[in-house]
């Protein structure tokens, strides 16, 4: 009898540390689900893909050329073709300041195709090879080809934020700024002439929402909405400019991989 009550009592005694190294053991559990997302062993940097759909907003077409030409095309209607080879994608680094990886910066990288809807009937001013245009004409009036076919590529940076998160997902909001560099494809309907090359034509800005969810420690998947305005001005091989500014609207999908930041010095 001695012998069992001395068995209970020695149980009883180590009950309570048993049961702080399970409260322990859940904390962490708890601690290690939440770390992809806001602990200290949260991943720094990540890298993404995206894909998607994407549309462009009409816009003014200024073009001059020495010959005579100085003419304005209002509101020149653009075709967006992101399923057509290659089509519409993108890639982004991102890296998330210390504590709680909620503020980051990104750089993205983005293929867009647009091509100009030749056909339809614009109003128009100015000269064009020194006589007066028509006050309302089709673009193809005047242009063989006006595309950006090989890209209207934006290479941005950003400032990107996430909030608070709920379980697994986490919506985010981002702006940045950039450059606009296209391969610009323009050729005049009666000019043999053909500007077919990559150009700095300008500068691209860019504002973004979407919600990101985890779905493995170091994986995620995201959707995205983003408004992007392209700044062109194309030059010409002629010695003239083509001036035209985009707006594009993309609705995008992908997904990033995460990775831990390098130590700093001395292991910091």
């Amino acid at each position: 009898m001695i012998g069992i009550a001395s068995a209970v009592l020695i149980a009883e005694q180590n009950q309570p540390a048993r049961d702080q190294a399970g409260r322990t053991s859940t904390g962490l559990s708890a601690l290690f689900s939440r770390s992809f997302w806001s602990g200290p062993a949260a991943p720094d940097i990540a890298g993404g893909i995206y894909g998607g759909f994407t549309t462009a907003r009409d816009s003014d077409v200024i073009l001059k050329q020495p010959n005579g030409t100085d003419m304005v095309l209002k509101d020149v209607s653009w075709n967006a073709e992101p399923r057509k080879m290659p089509p519409y994608h993108g890639f982004r680094g991102t890296w998330w300041f210390p504590p709680g990886r909620s503020l980051g910066a990104m750089a993205d990288l983005v293929y867009i195709k647009v091509v100009a809807n030749r056909d339809r009937v614009v109003r128009q001013s100015g000269t064009r090879d020194g006589v007066t245009v028509p006050e309302k004409e089709a673009a193809s009036a005047t242009f063989r080809r006006l595309e950006f076919t090989d890209g209207l590529n934006l290479l941005t940076g950003s400032v990107i934020y996430r909030m608070p998160f709920f379980g697994r997902i986490r919506p985010y909001i981002g702006f940045g700024a950039g450059l606009s560099v296209p391969h610009a494809e323009v050729q005049r309907r009666d000019i043999s002439q053909r500007t077919f090359s990559f150009q700095w034509t300008g500068f691209a800005f860019h504002a973004f929402a979407g919600i990101e969810f985890g779905v493995t420690k170091s994986g995620s998947v995201f959707t995205e909405y983003r408004l992007s305005y392209a700044t062109n001005k194309v030059r010409l091989v002629d010695g003239g400019t083509l001036e035209t500014n985009i707006w594009i609207d993309h609705f995008t999908a992908g997904g990033s991989g995460y990775v831990r930041s390098a130590p700093g010095p001395a292991g910091k």
